[in-house]
């Protein structure tokens, strides 16, 4: 109930406005449940399918994808840039495009954290990946810290800290397993950490610069997109010839109806989750992001342990890695300043981003 004064005759009269009808209210926060489950649901779905769909491809082909993983993150930017044209081409937005090279470099970062979460498909089990992807929070932080002077609240900086122990026990906790006796976990774990840390390093120097142009350069966000995906699918086309020495199709190992499905399902997945999900994410309540990012590492893991039992084993210690990824996650939210500004940042296991609000990493 709120109050309000006008005067009559002279003399001050203080109205109080009828309360809210009740009703109208539950109706409007049941609404809300409803709309953050969906989300929540599509989030986990679309993550969840792009990342099985990537690893099998690779686990049940004998550790290799059918055609190369270059070839496919083409395929996947050529599928992307293709959506874009079809579904704007109508509004006449991509008569005015305006070129600019300036699209170039995150169109390279991307397509190398593209390559890289690809690559590590072939060799790191997808559940050990969502939890070392997370560094991607601090990276994103040093940035603003070292390129905008931004600072982070003392409740934050503990957040970081205690994140960085989830990561490393999520590391250390020995749930992944090699392929084979020459190949230990140690070396697997290793491995992940140095891409992860590179993936994390480019995507969030991606995002930021992304932003800083969507700022500078004026014209509709889609007309920059679709520049920044013909730079990709000409950057990743070029980078497939010549890993694959001119044989980008080249087939390894045996064609089966099963792993050409696999394939077409990374390609379509990957792409629409890629345009799909900083949609999605950027509707969802940010606590209610918090929760289905763990939830989806949580359902990621189970998944893996039942589909992938070579390669992934949950335990006990990667179950308190979680947790305690979980706890830092919520504790960041919540410490969030009150003079934040309207930044945020969107990250996808994929290593894609759109940078909307770096206040709201996590």
């Amino acid at each position: 109930m709120s109050t309000s004064k006008k005067e009559e005759n002279g003399h001050p009269v203080i109205i109080q406005d009828e309360p809210a009808d009740s009703g109208e209210l539950d109706k409007e926060q049941s609404g809300d449940r409803v709309r953050n489950f969906v989300l929540c649901a599509g989030f986990i779905t679309m993550e969840l399918g792009k990342q099985i769909s990537a690893f099998g491809s690779s686990q049940f082909n004998g550790g290799r994808h059918l055609i190369h993983a270059s070839t496919i993150v083409a395929l996947i930017e050529l599928v992307k840039l293709c959506i874009c044209v079809c579904l704007f081409s109508p509004k006449k937005e991509l008569t005015s495009l305006k070129f600019t090279w300036n699209f170039l470099i995150p169109a390279f970062m991307y397509g190398v954290t593209n390559n890289l979460f690809l690559y590590t498909m072939n060799v790191t089990p997808p559940p050990l990946w969502n939890t070392l992807i997370q560094t991607r929070v601090i990276m994103t932080v040093v940035i603003y810290r070292i390129v905008f002077k931004k600072g982070t609240t003392p409740m934050r900086g503990l957040a970081m800290f205690i994140l960085i122990l989830g990561i490393t026990l999520a590391a250390l906790s020995g749930s992944s397993t090699g392929r084979s006796v020459q190949e230990p976990t140690m070396r697997i774990v290793i491995r992940a950490v140095v891409l992860s840390l590179v993936s994390s390093a480019l995507s969030s120097a991606a995002s930021v610069y992304t932003e800083y142009l969507y700022k500078k350069n004026n014209g509709p966000s889609m007309q920059h997109q679709v520049q920044m995906y013909l730079f990709s699918v000409g950057m990743t086309t070029v980078w497939s010839l010549y890993i694959t020495k001119g044989h980008p199709f080249a087939i390894h190992g045996r064609v089966s109806v099963g792993r050409i499905l696999l394939i077409f399902a990374t390609v379509i997945l990957c792409s629409i989750g890629s345009l799909l999900l900083p949609a999605i994410v950027k509707k969802m309540d940010s606590i209610v992001k918090v929760y289905s990012s763990v939830a989806t590492i949580v359902l990621m893991a189970f998944l893996c342990t039942w589909l992938f039992p070579k390669s992934f084993q949950l335990n006990l210690p990667y179950l308190a890695a979680i947790l305690i990824i979980l706890a830092s996650s919520v504790m960041y939210e919540r410490a969030k300043p009150k003079d934040a500004s309207s930044e945020k940042l969107v990250t996808l296991s994929s290593g894609d981003a759109l940078s909307l609000d770096p206040e709201k990493i996590l």
